[in-house]
């Protein structure tokens, strides 16, 4: 049960994360302050969903650089074109589109961004996981321990709390 809550702190976290890396790129992009988020509220939830699915399949492999790149960039680009499909066809609407990007895939994919995505999981892998999961076990489930035990709830609460604010 623990390792579920370490997962749901790291979504929460990536999620966020995700979102404020999302809102840089597009600021500095555009010159503008740009919501790149779908749902209301500061997260992207692809980045929280995706590094829970890099974390869990890839974690057994990550002492190899290559094959960790190798198997970031293909997991993450087959969500990113799985989730860029499944969000056009329920919301008709396109968050990113790669159609300017050479070698293409009906504009969900591309492999320039596959090579960033893998360059970035595994940064995150090597380096950054193991300071969120510090982050966790010292300052975030402390803390919600104690807001739990003050509000007589549970830390599931919270998370729930923090997913219904998006719609």
């Amino acid at each position: 049960m623990e390792y579920i809550y370490d997962l749901l702190y790291c979504f929460m976290i990536y999620s966020v994360a995700g979102w404020c890396t999302e809102v840089i790129f597009a600021t500095i992009r555009h010159g503008k302050f740009v919501n790149r988020g779908m749902l209301h509220g500061a997260y992207c939830p692809i980045y929280g969903f995706g590094l829970i699915i890099v974390i869990i399949c890839l974690t057994p492999i990550k002492e190899s650089w290559v094959v960790l790149f190798v198997a970031s960039a293909v997991l993450t680009t087959l969500l990113e074109f799985i989730t860029g499909f499944v969000l056009d066809k329920i919301f008709h609407r396109r968050w990113w589109d790669y159609s300017n990007k050479k070698f293409n895939i009906k504009g969900y994919i591309c492999p320039q961004f596959s090579v960033i995505w893998g360059a970035a999981c595994v940064l995150i892998l090597k380096v950054i996981q193991p300071a969120v999961i510090f982050a966790v076990e010292a300052i975030w489930k402390p803390l919600f321990s104690v807001c739990a035990h003050f509000s007589k709830g549970y830390q599931p609460h919270f998370f729930v709390a923090f997913l219904s604010n998006s719609v």
